[in-house]
């Protein structure tokens, strides 16, 4: 009897996960669970698995027949372990909500680093147009510093990487050193 009993727990138990397999999957498929709307879509899943839950306090009772000691037995193991489950899932939904918390406070940081950025570049830029001291032609230098580009030294002085290879006579794949310096414009530019 403890057997049949078993099997038939383990079965509903089987078909409830099945069912929350396939709705899961089902979702994944359709395209509703996207990264940008939060777990919405996992509250519903919770909502499901507690009605679930419910449910199956609903019906073991009908299958198993309470005046069984064993089968009481049982079912109070089974309530224990899905009260388990429902205490994992109520700690999902809080790192969930922690974790919309986190890329919130991502985004601001992201923002701030961009405008540090911008703030920086042009302190720099001010800084590192310089005039050569003795020349009586005015030739405008960009003097390199570690992590600079050419690229971005091109971006930052409005001239294409290709007049400024030009310039300096080296080609794009040059590598530059922190130190050097890079003439930016001509004397007949600026």
């Amino acid at each position: 009897m403890d057997q049949i009993l078993n099997f038939k727990n383990n079965e509903i138990i089987g078909e409830i996960a099945d069912d929350l397999v396939y709705t899961l999957n089902k979702e994944k498929k359709a395209g509703s669970l996207k990264k940008s709307s939060g777990f919405k879509p996992y509250r519903r899943l919770l909502t499901f698995m507690h009605m679930g839950v419910l449910c199956l306090f609903a019906i073991l009772p009908l299958f198993l027949g309470c005046s069984n000691k064993e089968s009481t037995e049982d079912l109070s193991s089974i309530k224990s372990r899905l009260e388990q489950v429902e205490k994992k899932l109520a700690q999902l939904e809080g790192t969930g909500q922690k974790v919309t918390h986190l890329e919130s406070q991502l985004k601001k940081l992201e923002q701030s680093i961009a405008k540090l950025e911008r703030s920086v570049a042009s302190k720099v830029k001010a800084r590192t147009i310089q005039k050569r001291p003795n020349s009586s032609s005015k030739k405008s230098y960009h003097v390199v510093r570690e992590g600079d580009v050419l690229s971005r030294i091109a971006k930052r002085y409005g001239i294409s990487i290709k007049e400024l290879c030009r310039l300096n006579q080296i080609t794009p794949k040059t590598i530059i050193r922190p130190g050097q310096k890079l003439l930016i414009a001509p004397s007949s530019q600026r």
